[in-house]
């Protein structure tokens, strides 16, 4: 039996990437962009696919079409090469921490935004309920009231 390893994929790479396919391609990317710039001395992660479908759990389309999305984004680079060792094309990805902080800022300040409005609204609310008619409702309803009390063809 082989031992299955699994990943865990922040919350936010889901809010961010809006899938929870491409956050995980996006959370592998990252730790081993990491890994191996640390190792090797290079950001571009060199892993066969049959390595990104084991840990992520996707079938090769999905991992085609979350690798597409996060392309979209910018969130990661692809280059594809011709690998003379393993007789195969290779595309290594790495990840754009740089953008990635963007997509966040970006995320907190619509949120934020959301949030402030979404108080504003309430308070509006609230001070609505809690306060007399303004005076241009005050004034109105003056008005009805002394065109009830006239009788026709009165005038005020």
């Amino acid at each position: 039996m082989q031992a299955q390893e699994f990943i865990r994929v922040p919350r936010l790479m889901v809010a961010v990437t809006s899938s929870l396919a491409a956050a995980s391609v996006l959370e592998l990317a990252r730790l081993w962009t990491e890994r191996s710039l640390h190792e090797r001395g290079t950001p571009w992660v060199d892993m066969p696919v049959r390595t990104w479908l084991n840990y992520t759990g996707l079938c090769e389309q999905e991992w085609v079409e979350a690798r597409r999305a996060l392309r979209d984004q910018r969130l990661i680079q692809e280059r594809r090469r011709f690998d003379l060792d393993r007789n195969e094309l290779v595309c290594d990805l790495t990840f754009d921490s740089q953008v990635f902080d963007e997509h966040v800022a970006n995320l907190r300040d619509a949120l934020k935004a959301h949030l402030v409005e979404e108080v504003r609204a309430r308070h509006r609310a609230e001070r609505g309920a809690l306060t007399p008619p303004s005076t241009a409702a005050q004034a109105l309803d003056a008005g009805t009231r002394d065109r009830a009390d006239t009788k026709p063809g009165e005038r005020q």
